[in-house]
């Protein structure tokens, strides 16, 4: 794959992955406000256990503020955001025409989002009973990119897709998941 054509899937790959995951967080976040409202308190250490990322909060008010919008945190919602802008803008300035609408880049980008949603419902321990369409979904639409793939690990994916159990087989899923593609 040439150069230009690599650097185009992977930034596509990677602006569906950091909108995902912008979404999810968002999402998350605004239910925790909510229930915040209804008096419970957010768990805020077990989640960044959960997202396997640092937690140098030292309170729930410092937590939010942190991870919604401190930019120099490299897990925060804003830098999520911001690394998808990054990659947006580099590919709006490198496109002439409707390349970036072809179905190619369309199901790279939503490659990008599923594997990013597949990683975060199995991180946070929800949504379990949409893995199996998710991963059905994956699949399906990783036949329509140039996108290379880690055989073993899309056997091993493609496998638990009917129960994959995201409890009994949290870092399999997570494992095969990250691991999965190997472009970019």
């Amino acid at each position: 794959m040439g150069t230009q054509i690599l650097s185009k899937t992977n930034r596509l790959f990677w602006l569906g992955r950091y909108v995902e995951r912008t979404l999810i967080e968002v999402n998350l976040m605004q239910r925790a406000y909510d229930d915040s409202i209804d008096g419970e308190v957010m768990d805020y250490r077990g989640l960044c256990e959960r997202l396997e990322i640092p937690c140098p909060y030292e309170d729930g008010h410092t937590f939010v503020y942190g991870f919604l919008f401190d930019k120099d945190f490299p897990y925060s919602v804003i830098s999520s955001l911001g690394n998808a802008y990054d990659n947006a803008i580099v590919l709006l300035r490198g496109c002439s025409d409707d390349s970036i609408l072809d179905r190619h880049s369309r199901h790279t980008l939503k490659v990008g989002s599923t594997v990013e949603r597949i990683d975060m419902y199995v991180r946070l321990g929800c949504n379990a009973n949409t893995l199996p369409a998710e991963i059905s979904r994956l699949w399906s639409r990783l036949q329509m990119t140039p996108l290379g793939r880690d055989g073993e690990r899309l056997k091993v994916l493609m496998g638990l897709a009917a129960n994959p159990d995201p409890v009994r087989n949290r870092e399999l899923l997570i494992d095969c998941v990250e691991g999965l593609i190997n472009d970019v």
